[in-house]
C-alpha cells in the first residue's frame, strides 16, 4: 500500500475541511455580529412591554446561525465583486499551502472537545455521588416521555440546575429544602423540567459543538451565553403562564435562592458554579414585565421559525457549490506537461469523443488546430488530458493523461485506451470527489 500516498490524501483532505471551515467561521463572524447588534436594538427601542412574543422572538433570532456549518461551499461573491479576489484566492493560498495551519487548528478543536468533555464527565461522576430526593413532587415533574427524570440534593450552596441529555438529572440545594416552602419548591421544579421537556438540554449539545467549531470566533461564547439566558427567560415565562403563579411571589423565589448562594462553592465543577447577579438581574426585569399570552401566539412563532430555517438551508445548498462539477473540456499537453497547448476550445472538445474502451481522436481536425495555431512539430508527441471535477474555484483535482502521437496517427481516427486503475485509486477518487 502507498502509505505516502494516503498521507497526501489526508493533508488535502485536512487543508480542504480547514478552507470550508474558514470560511464558516468567516460567515459566523458577519452573523453574529448583526444578531448582537439586532438584539440590542430590540431592547433599546423595545420599551417596558416585554411580552412573551417578544421574548420568543428575540430568542428564536438563533436559528440563523443553524445552517452556517454546511455553508463552507456558499457562493459568497460575484465575479465582479472584488472581495471575490480574497475569498477565493488569499484564502486557497494560505490554507490549501500552508498545511500545518489546517493542523494547529484541527489541534486546537481536538483541545476544546476534550476540555468539554473532561468538564461533563466530572459533573456527570460528582452527580452521580449526591443523594436522590424522596420529597413530593408536583403533577407532570419527575417523568417525561421515556426515561424517569431524576432529582438529586447537594449540600453546597449552589443555584438549582439540570444536566443529562439521555438520563436527565435535576440537582437541587439542600439549602431549598430548608428555607423554602412547598410552592417555591414546585416552582424551582417545574423550571427546571421546562427545560427537559422544551428539549434545552439538546440546545446546549449545538452551543457545545458550536463552540468545538468556532473555538477561533470569541463571538461564538459570548452567543452561547446570551442563548442560554434567554432559555432560563423563557423558562420563567412558562412556569409562571402555566401554573398561574404570581409574578412577583415568583421573582422573590429567585432573589431568595440568589442571597443563600455562596461566591465560591468547594467540589463543584466549574460548568454550574452557582447565577451571575447580572443574569438574575435580566430574569427580574423580565419577571416583572411579564404579561399573560396564548399558546397559539407561541405555536404560531415556532412554525415561522421553522419555516424560515428549512427555507435557510435549501436556500443555503442551491447557493453553495456542488460537492463535485465534472469537467466536460478536453486539453492538450506538451510532452513534458509543462505547456497546455489547447485547452478550453470548442473545436478540440468536437475532436474528442468519449467511448467505453478510450477516446476517440480526430486526427484531421487536431492536426489543423496546430497547423492554425503554428505549433505543430515534427515528433507530434503530446498529452490529452480528460475528466476531473472542480469543487470549488481554484480547487479541484482528478482526470487522466493519455499520450497522442499526431505524427503516428493514420488519416482517420484513433484509439486512446483509458489506463488501468486499481480499486484503491477508485475508492480514493470518491472521497476526494464527495468530501
Amino acid at each position: 500500500m502507498d502509505w505516502s500516498g494516503i498521507q497526501r490524501l489526508l493533508e488535502y483532505a485536512c487543508c480542504y475541511a480547514m478552507l470550508k471551515l474558514a470560511r464558516t467561521i468567516l460567515l459566523s463572524v458577519v452573523l453574529m455580529l448583526l444578531l448582537l447588534l439586532l438584539r440590542n436594538m430590540w431592547d433599546t427601542f423595545g420599551g417596558k412591554k416585554n411580552t412573551a412574543a417578544r421574548l420568543y422572538g428575540k430568542a428564536c433570532l438563533w436559528i440563523v446561525l443553524m445552517p452556517v456549518p454546511f455553508l463552507g461551499g456558499l457562493k459568497l461573491s460575484y465575479e465582479h465583486f472584488y472581495i471575490r479576489n480574497w475569498l477565493y484566492v488569499v484564502m486557497y493560498d494560505f490554507f490549501m499551502t500552508h498545511t500545518i495551519v489546517a493542523k494547529l487548528h484541527f489541534a486546537g478543536m481536538a483541545a476544546t472537545a476534550v476540555i468539554l468533555f473532561v468538564r461533563k464527565r466530572r459533573l456527570r461522576a460528582w452527580v452521580k455521588r449526591l443523594s436522590k430526593y424522596s420529597g413530593p413532587l408536583p403533577d407532570g415533574v419527575g417523568k417525561r416521555r421515556g426515561p424517569v427524570v431524576q432529582i438529586c440534593i447537594t449540600p453546597q450552596y449552589i443555584t438549582p440546575f439540570t444536566t443529562g441529555l439521555v438520563k436527565p438529572v435535576i440537582v437541587l440545594p439542600e439549602y431549598m429544602l430548608q428555607a423554602f416552602d412547598g410552592r417555591e419548591i414546585e416552582a424551582v421544579l417545574r423550571h427546571e423540567y421546562c427545560h427537559i421537556r422544551r428539549g434545552h438540554l439538546l440546545v446546549y449539545e449545538v452551543l457545545d459543538l458550536f463552540c468545538i467549531l468556532w473555538y477561533v470566533n470569541p463571538l461564538v461564547h459570548i452567543c452561547a451565553r446570551h442563548v442560554k439566558n434567554d432559555l432560563e427567560l423563557i423558562c420563567d415565562h412558562e412556569v409562571i403562564q402555566e401554573n398561574s403563579y404570581d409574578p412577583q411571589r415568583y421573582g422573590m423565589t429567585l432573589l431568595k435562592s440568589l442571597a443563600l448562594i455562596d461566591k465560591e462553592p468547594e467540589g463543584v465543577p466549574a460548568l454550574f458554579r452557582g447565577t451571575s447577579f447580572t443574569v438574575m438581574k435580566q430574569r427580574m426585569r423580565s419577571i416583572a414585565r411579564y404579561r399573560e399570552y396564548t399558546r397559539r401566539q407561541i405555536r404560531v412563532l415556532y412554525t415561522c421559525s421553522v419555516a424560515v430555517l428549512l427555507v435557510l438551508f435549501v436556500s443555503g445548498i442551491l447557493a453553495s457549490y456542488p460537492a463535485y462539477t465534472p469537467f466536460e473540456d478536453y486539453a492538450l499537453y506538451s510532452m513534458d506537461g509543462s505547456q497546455r497547448i489547447i485547452g478550453e476550445n470548442a473545436e478540440f472538445n468536437a475532436a474528442v469523443e468519449k467511448s467505453g474502451e478510450g477516446l476517440i481522436v480526430d486526427n484531421q481536425k487536431v492536426r489543423k488546430l496546430l497547423l492554425d495555431a503554428e505549433i505543430y512539430n515534427d515528433k507530434g508527441e503530446y498529452w490529452i488530458y480528460y475528466g476531473g471535477y472542480m469543487k470549488m474555484p481554484g480547487i479541484g483535482g482528478g482526470g487522466d493523461l493519455l499520450y497522442y502521437n499526431t505524427a503516428d496517427a493514420p488519416e482517420g481516427t484513433s484509439l486512446l485506451p483509458y489506463n488501468e486503475t486499481d480499486r484503491w485509486s477508485d475508492c480514493v477518487e470518491w472521497l476526494l470527489q464527495h468530501m
